[in-house]
């Protein structure tokens, strides 16, 4: 037992993730239903995408208009094949995503599409491109990708022909041409000698004969040099997971004081002391008892990822119907803390538990924590209930698991220690009506993030019931009733008469109305920025009031940038971002706008905001072939993409270098981060080093 939780706690300790520079989270694949086709046929064309554990790539079967770089795949127009139908996905997972405030679709592990074409001519010439983003939430990185697939293994022969030929020497090569119409080549019939119509010929050739190699930048006096350290540039591990799991310590630690477990502490104290037994084996058994309980909880929390499989358990909590089960869920649970009745388990369950429990030993322990997880569940079940569904909505299948891990950790150790210590039992504090106080407050709180769920739904379909000033005023009402009754002035069927309000009291009535006077600028549009990951999105705010005395205007070239920041004498922020990069969009919302920040960059900084799925096409003239990946560049993202690539190793975004304005950077690159005293200070630090060194 105590090997197998050992094991559980490496395995935690090794899921930090490592941040490489240049990613590749998606492998491509694509084949044909038919190599060996007739004029006339019509085939598949299969594309196949290998998705990287914790990596989202966006399907095709939702409108561009949402938001993301949904899947796209073109064609080259000829008369030797043409399009059935189009590009068909394989079944994607569809959630409501609160950034772009609309539904999403979305491939996990694998995504496979197909399309259909009929065959017009003898070999046919078929190439087809491919864009496509990916997405992880773990660091909060998109990648978009734009792929070319040449189905040049596909042959055909009509019944009886086949084309003219030229037989070359051994060893001689043709001269390299550049072919810029379709060609035509007479064929024969072998067998009657009849001249059948032309067959079209497309020669498929090398692109360095046909396009000039080139590079991303054509300003060289602004080329970027690395001067500073370039290995840091992100988070190790996504910050919400440890906040979810400090959360969820702190709800075990919050379930110990509720009526149903406080009072079974020296109960279970008596059960490693009443025997008797010498003091290393009662250690040994507290160990066990402790271990079983945090095995239990963890073996819950896999239980709800096995059961439902990671990808169903993204997307039924993301879903408006199952958000509305879980919205009535939280009321329910809430409604029985509050005391409107109490959510037991079967008594048989627990009287054949505990009569296990009574053999003692080394399995005994185990059953005698059972028997506690199941006496408690009246008041652990709502708490253990609202962190499953909470897990659920969160981007990691791992988090049902760690989040029973944290809480089961906080809940076992109290036992534990006593268990081990019984002496110091006198010190915990005597029960009484305060235990039930602390389950009203739960239930309030309960009851408050229910709320969240339902404004899933309620943005899903577009009800705009619960708007964000809504929201906020449910929250008020909900947190000044806390208050309230934390001051003795609202009572509940179980609760006592107070003859006086304690200090604890105090303070916690003081935190919930201090907590309701901030939300209350939030109903005329305040940001409410802490907030903000709870709330609507702020285009469901009907009254909103603007306060920003400055805007940010960014270039979308890098060298028309450099050349203004070096006239105006100014350094630069690069902002390598993509119009479907979600975590593009919360930067932006979320750290941009703060008004000291927002200041700095108006006021200090040149900003250079290079999209790297601009899908618009590039000039004639700037069409390129990079040496780099041997792909020709002719869009403006894939020009802003290679240049990312090429001279700052990393293709993810968001992405933000510090430059000064002959292109040498200023501190090492930052991508997604939420922290904006982290933002304002690299800001800052890297101005002083730029007026250092002009």
């Amino acid at each position: 037992m105590k090997k197998s939780f050992i094991q559980t706690i490496l395995f935690l300790l090794s899921i930090v993730p490592v941040i490489s520079q240049i990613q590749n989270p998606v492998k491509s694949s694509y084949s044909a239903s038919k190599t060996e086709v007739t004029v006339g046929e019509e085939i598949d064309l299969i594309f196949s995408y290998t998705i990287q554990k914790d990596w989202e790539m966006y399907s095709n079967d939702f409108p561009e208009s949402v938001g993301p770089m949904v899947t796209k795949h073109t064609y080259v127009p000829n008369n030797t094949y043409k399009l059935i139908g189009k590009t068909v996905a394989s079944p994607a997972i569809e959630k409501f995503d609160e950034i772009w405030n609309d539904k999403v679709r979305f491939h996990k592990n694998k995504s496979i599409y197909t399309q259909r074409v009929k065959i017009l001519k003898l070999n046919p010439v078929i190439i087809a491109n491919a864009q496509f983003q990916a997405c992880t939430e773990i660091t909060g990185k998109c990648i978009p990708y734009d792929e070319e697939y040449r189905f040049d293994f596909i042959k055909s022969v009509a019944s009886g022909y086949k084309p003219d030929s030229q037989n070359l020497n051994m060893g001689l090569k043709p001269d390299s041409t550049i072919v810029k119409s379709v060609l035509n080549q007479d064929c024969t019939n072998v067998e009657s000698g009849f001249k059948p119509d032309s067959m079209a010929f497309i020669p498929v050739l090398n692109p360095t004969n046909t396009r000039v190699i080139g590079t991303p930048l054509d300003c060289k006096e602004f080329e970027p040099k690395i001067t500073t350290d370039f290995t840091n540039t992100g988070k190790k591990i996504d910050s919400s997971v440890w906040f979810f799991m400090l959360g969820a310590f702190l709800a075990g630690l919050v379930a110990l004081l509720t009526p149903c477990v406080f009072p079974m502490i020296p109960l279970t104290v008596s059960f490693f002391t009443k025997k008797g037994e010498n003091k290393s084996k009662n250690i040994t058994q507290a160990f066990i008892y402790g271990i079983s309980i945090i095995v239990i909880y963890i073996s819950l929390g896999i239980g709800v990822t096995v059961l439902f499989g990671s990808n169903t358990l993204n997307a039924l909590s993301t879903n408006a119907v199952f958000n509305i089960i879980f919205f009535l869920m939280c009321i329910l649970f809430g409604a029985s803390f509050l005391g409107m009745f109490e959510i037991n388990l079967p008594n048989s369950w627990v009287t054949k538990i505990d009569a296990k429990a009574d053999k003692g030993g080394l399995l005994g322990a185990f059953f005698m924590a059972f028997t506690l997880v199941l006496v408690s569940f009246s008041c652990t079940g709502p708490i253990v209930g609202t962190l499953l569904v909470t897990a659920a909505t969160g981007q990691s299948y791992l988090l049902p698991a760690l989040g029973m891990f944290a809480f089961s950790l906080a809940f076992a150790l109290p036992f534990t220690f006593f268990a081990i210590f019984p002496s110091l039992l006198s010190s915990l504090p005597k029960s009484g009506s305060w235990l039930n106080s602390v389950k009203v407050v739960l239930g309030f709180i309960e009851i408050a993030l229910a709320f969240k769920f339902l404004s899933v739904s309620d943005a899903t379909y577009h009800w705009r019931i619960l708007d964000r000033e809504v929201f906020l005023a449910i929250w008020i009402v909900i947190f000044a009733l806390l208050g309230f009754y934390l001051l003795g002035k609202l009572k509940f069927f179980h609760d006592n008469e107070l003859s006086h309000i304690s200090v604890p009291r105090l303070f916690l009535a003081l935190i919930s109305f201090s907590f309701v006077l901030y939300m209350i600028p939030g109903m005329w549009g305040a940001p409410l920025k802490s907030l903000s990951g709870w709330l609507p999105m702020n285009n469901t705010q009907d009254f909103f009031i603007q306060t920003s005395d400055y805007s940010i205007k960014p270039f979308h070239d890098y060298c028309e940038g450099m050349n203004y920041a070096r006239s105006v004498k100014k350094p630069v922020m690069l902002d390598f971002t993509g119009y479907g990069c979600v975590n593009c969009r919360r930067m932006e919302a979320g750290v941009w706008t703060d008004p000291e920040i927002e200041k700095i960059l108006a006021e200090n900084y040149v900003i250079i905001s290079l999209y790297v799925d601009d899908k618009k096409n590039l000039l004639d003239s700037e069409i390129y072939f990079s040496e780099n990946d041997q792909k020709i560049k002719k869009t403006i993202g894939a020009k802003w993409s290679e240049f990312q690539a090429k001279y700052f190793s990393n293709n993810a975004q968001p992405f933000y270098v510090l430059l000064n304005n002959d292109g040498s950077t200023l501190a090492p690159p930052r991508d997604f981060n939420l922290n904006v005293n982290e933002f304002k200070q690299w800001l800052l630090s890297s101005l002083k080093n730029y007026k250092n060194q002009n």
